[in-house]
């Protein structure tokens, strides 16, 4: 296993290449676009983050939460795995996340928001920090 490797999991493929160029430079990088991929890299490796976006796709065209379902499989499969889950969702509803995850997950899991002008700078900070403390 690659301590360093991270599992960004985003079906999106933008948003999926941007943090992949994002990351690519210090970090080793696999990057999926669904719940089912996701649970294959995860069955076949270990990683030593997970990036998940909080919404992958929509079913019936309403919005879904299928990013707790990649955060479900990873703590059945690598508990304690750090993730970082990615939302477009209004902070309000980012601190729900954050506070499910809390209260449910024995891990590391940050709730961010995907708006562009920080992300890198908050992104590349929380990485870091994963790996800084694992070290």
């Amino acid at each position: 296993m690659h301590s360093e490797t991270i599992l960004i999991v985003e079906d999106n493929s933008n948003w999926r290449d941007l943090l992949q160029d994002l990351l690519k430079p210090d970090y080793e990088i696999e990057g999926v676009s669904n719940v089912q991929e996701a649970e294959d890299k995860l069955k076949s490796r270990r990683f030593g983050l997970v990036i998940t976006n909080l919404q992958l796709g929509s079913l019936a065209g309403i919005a879904d939460q299928l990013g707790l379902v990649v955060i479900e499989m990873l703590q059945e499969s690598a508990p304690g795995t750090p993730c970082i889950v990615l939302t477009g969702s209004a902070q309000e509803q980012r601190e729900q996340v954050q506070n499910f995850c809390n209260t449910r997950y024995n891990a590391h899991i940050w709730v961010m928001g995907k708006g562009i002008e920080n992300l890198y700078a908050e992104l590349r900070s929380k990485v870091g920090g994963v790996f800084r403390a694992n070290a």
